[in-house]
């Protein structure tokens, strides 16, 4: 995916050259290739117009693009033309890529100003790219061609429907559709195979498509075989082809032998609240033994009785009854009711049925009525008389606003607050006249068609007043506001507002009386507040009064200012940087300072780091100071869009800075080892983390590149932001094969969309000649004694020349090992074949020894394995075998046989809960 995003936006870039080198053997300057003459494409600019050959200026001559994606270049004309050229652009291939316009025109005044062809890659149907060109000509002029690669972006690969998991019943037949996902280049042989035929079985066994019949589907059958016992069964049906990826379908294979349930009714229909009903229940056929069936209800809404029946082997066929009850409730909802029979190895039945409510729900409003006075406020409680079955919304509306209004517009009950009091407060609305008024609350839900209203009645309490505003509260020195003044209510007659300031001198009035009557009282009469200019830097406030006779007078306090509010500037606003990079930003202030101002920078984010501060006077306020700010390289693999850097201080108006950083880091897998070696079929795990932090959880799949040789366990790894680089442990665990040959393939460790790391796996082919090739389960344990040595007899099964000699075994504390084969012609302990030499600590379950000396071992021949501990060693349980100790007096010596007791000592055996022996 980044290489098809870095082609596309290398492509989008060719008409401004950003990723076109010119040939290496044509000079170019700043304006692009020089004189034509010299080698170059671009003309002679003092060469003659006209009347000569045409030469095409084409901006590039090769292009990537993707399949359903478009580019473009540009051609020009290299010198001046007498007459209008015509250039035409032929695509080789239409039908895969066209080339728009067709034609293009160049006169003497244009012809050296590019035009812009674009070129489209239209989808098709194959999986294969395509090379097309573009041929670029005109009258009088050599052919340029322009040579396209097109990727396409189709794989191949198996379309099967209706999916890769289906169910089949025993002794019948279900179909899959195989097609192909895309058209392949040529005939694709498909094998369709059943890896577990005695379960389930499939025809045909071969399926054959090709460019013309690749996405018609063609049916597999797939039938389950009949067996004799209850228990489903499972398979695998594959479907493989050379070169394309193989795909595997699991197969349910539902047994059709099973004890079942007899009801006599699984519906018992509609029973009203309050009431009940009943149903029996038997067996399909006698059981081995007594049968409980557990009856349970999902519902409280019905209730079944008895919960359990008892069937035997006498009574199976006898319908038991069960009965139902649907008591009252708090709510109004019916409930449909599924009442469960289950019993342990008998398919479970249910019985269905319909609980009909008698409730009807209301909408409860206390008290019924309210008398407000004229701005005064009241409140309303609210609650429904029964639960509702799902969320219940009741709306709020007073029938008129203008009298009084409400404070919410709807309230919300569930069925855990219904019987809750919701309040609403009404408000009682200051009005333009002096009567009294009256409105309704109305609540409702239309859907539920519910209603119930409050009656609501308001005193009004108003006197005249007279209503001053003033658009701003501060006036610059020399600048000035508007203002306007009305009266509050309509008067008897002709009013005369006075408009004054206190202290005077300070804001002048453009109007000092306004004039209202009748019929202009409540419409605003406009002047304006001057504020006027002085020497010194006190900020002033007046306070502005409206007067008129018996009313009350409207007052604004505004403020004359005298000076500027400091601000920063900044050069720039923003800038994208890689991790440990830096930017340069240029800083002023917008006035000059009284004294010295300092600037704090805050970066808002910790991956961006910037000096404290910045400090101005009145000398260098104006002055570009410049603030260097730098990226962090974090531990995650993110880019980081718009982290803001503020400069700011007390009493300025401060700026922001947005950085964005391009994060180094890729996210990938991260193993403990550079490689693992692990012996058939010995165990083995890996260590595995994220190499970056991640801030959502993240998928890892792990597995080898051939699970014949080796499977994962788990084989899929979920990692977050608080666990990303803690390592997570996976089982290696190798396949038992029939060779002799190591196999060395791949640990994968792969984030979808991201990333696939990879470590070599090693696969060493061992023989299992003593105890059982694991997985090994901790059953038991048993310590192997210091100094002593252990026999375990073992045949091998052919011929073979030994290598390694090993033991699957753990340790405490740290344990070393000596291990050796015995044997002679009698078949008892008594010649050392074959010994490790000294001490060899114990790694992790697997002890891999080089021998000091090697030889041959005959098949059918017995021998012994000897095992010798000089710490606290131990073995797992795994298999049983018969172990001979034969104790020591004290340790031997390395290399030097044993002498081994009479059967008093050496003879007695006893039980060993050992892991595997292997050689190789």
């Amino acid at each position: 995916m980044r290489i098809r995003s870095l082609l596309l936006s290398c492509v989008a870039a060719l008409a401004a050259a950003a990723c076109f080198d010119p040939p290496a053997d044509v000079p170019w300057d700043a304006a692009g290739p020089v004189d034509a003459a010299d080698g170059g494409l671009r003309p002679d600019p003092d060469a003659p117009d006209g009347g000569g050959a045409t030469t095409l200026v084409v901006s590039a001559t090769s292009l990537d693009l993707a399949e359903a994606s478009q580019a473009t270049f540009t051609v020009a004309l290299g010198e001046a033309p007498a007459d209008d050229v015509v250039v035409t652009l032929t695509s080789a291939d239409p039908d895969r890529l066209i080339a728009e316009p067709a034609t293009l025109t160049f006169t003497a005044a244009d012809h050296d100003q590019p035009q812009t062809v674009a070129l489209s890659a239209r989808p098709d149907d194959d999986a294969v790219d395509d090379a097309v060109a573009v041929t670029v000509a005109a009258v009088g002029a050599a052919d340029v061609t322009v040579d396209v690669a097109i990727a396409d972006d189709d794989t191949l690969g198996f379309a099967i429907t209706p999916g890769l998991e289906v169910d089949v019943g025993e002794g019948t037949s279900t179909t899959v559709h195989v097609a192909l996902t895309a058209a392949p280049p040529g005939p694709v042989a498909v094998a369709v195979a059943s890896m577990s035929p005695a379960e389930a079985t499939v025809a045909p066994d071969a399926l054959s498509f090709d460019a013309d019949t690749w996405a018609t589907p063609q049916t597999v059958t797939i039938t389950g075989t009949q067996d004799v016992d209850t228990s489903d069964d499972g398979a695998t049906v594959t479907v493989t082809a050379a070169g394309l990826a193989p795909a595997s379908i699991a197969v349910t294979v539902v047994d059709d032998d099973v004890l079942g349930i007899v009801l006599s009714s699984t519906n018992l229909g509609t029973i009203a609240e309050g009431t009940g009903g009943s149903f029996t229940v038997a067996l399909t056929q006698q059981p081995p033994a007594d049968v409980t069936i557990e009856v349970d209800s999902n519902s409280l809404a019905l209730t079944a009785s008895p919960d359990a029946l008892v069937f035997s082997p006498s009574n199976w066929s006898q319908p038991q009854t069960v009965t139902v009850s649907a008591p009252q409730d708090v709510d109004t909802a019916d409930a449909s009711v599924m009442i469960a029979l289950v019993a342990e190895g008998v398919s479970g039945r249910w019985v269905a049925a319909t609980v009909v409510d008698d409730d009807v729900q209301a909408i409860v409003v206390e008290p019924g009525s309210l008398a407000l006075t004229e701005g005064g406020d009241g409140q309303l409680a609210v609650h429904l008389a029964y639960a509702p079955t799902e969320p219940f919304t009741v709306s709020v509306a007073s029938l008129a606003i203008g009298v009084a209004q409400v404070s919410s517009s709807e309230l919300t009950f569930t069925a855990a607050d219904y019987g809750a009091s919701k309040y609403v407060t009404v408000s009682a609305r200051q009005d333009q006249d002096l009567a009294d008024g009256a409105t309704t609350i109305r609540f409702q839900n239309l859907a539920a068609g519910l209603s119930t209203d409050a009656a609501v009645t308001v005193d009004d309490d108003d006197t005249q007043v007279v209503v001053l505003q003033v658009s701003n509260g501060v006036i610059d020195d020399g600048g000035s506001v508007g203002a306007t003044a009305r009266l509050g209510y309509k008067p008897g007659g002709p009013v005369t507002v006075t408009v004054t300031t206190s202290p005077p001198g300070h804001v002048t009035p453009s109007s000092t009386e306004l004039a209202f009557t009748t019929s202009n009282w409540n419409t605003d009469r406009p002047f304006t507040l001057a504020a006027t200019p002085d020497d010194d830097l006190v900020d002033q406030v007046v306070t502005v009064t409206a007067s008129a006779p018996g009313a009350t007078s409207g007052q604004v306090a505004v403020t004359a200012k005298d000076h500027d509010t400091q601000e920063v500037l900044l050069m720039d606003t923003s800038a994208t940087i890689f991790e440990e990079e830096s930017v340069s930003v240029g800083v002023t202030l917008k006035y000059r300072p009284t004294g010295t101002q300092t600037i704090n920078i805050v970066p808002q984010d910790y991956r961006v780091t910037a000096p404290a501060s910045v400090t101005f006077d009145a000398s260098t306020w104006d002055v570009a100071h410049a603030v260097t700010l730098t990226a962090v390289h974090d531990d995650d693999a993110e880019n980081q869009y718009n982290l803001p850097v503020t400069f700011q201080a007390n009493g300025v108006t401060g700026k922001t800075f947005q950085v964005s950083i391009s994060d180094l880091d890729t996210l990938h897998a991260v193993f403990g080892v550079e490689s693992i070696v692990l012996g058939e079929p010995f165990q083995g795990v890996a260590n595995v983390r994220l190499s970056n932090r991640v801030f959502a959880d993240t998928t890892l799949r792990v597995y080898t590149s051939n699970d014949a040789y080796a499977t994962t366990s788990p084989d899929v790894l979920t990692f977050t932001a608080d666990n990303w680089a803690i390592a997570q442990t996976v089982w290696i665990t190798p396949v038992q094969d029939d060779d002799d040959q190591d196999a060395n393939i791949f640990l994968n460790g792969w984030i979808e969309g991201v990333s696939l790391e990879q470590i070599p796996l090693t696969i060493e082919d061992w023989t299992v000649i003593a105890g059982y090739p694991g997985p090994y389960p901790n059953t038991s344990s048993d310590a192997v004694q210091l100094d002593t040595l252990y026999l375990f007899p073992f045949t091998p099964p052919r011929d073979m020349q030994i290598d390694h000699l090993a033991a699957q075994m753990g340790f405490v504390n740290g344990g070393q090992a000596r291990l050796a084969i015995y044997g002679d012609a009698s078949g008892r302990p008594g010649n050392l074949f074959r010994w490790t030499g000294a001490f060899t600590p114990v790694t992790y379950q697997l002890s891999d020894i080089a021998p000091d000396n090697g030889g041959q071992i005959t098949g059918g021949t017995p021998y012994w394995i000897g095992i010798q501990a000089d710490a606290g060693m131990f073995v797992r349980a795994s298999a049983a075998a018969t172990a001979t100790r034969c104790e020591m007096a004290a340790p031997f010596a390395d290399g030097l046989p044993p002498s081994f007791a009479d059967a008093g000592t050496c003879g007695s055996s006893r039980e060993w809960q050992i892991y595997t022996f292997g050689i190789r």
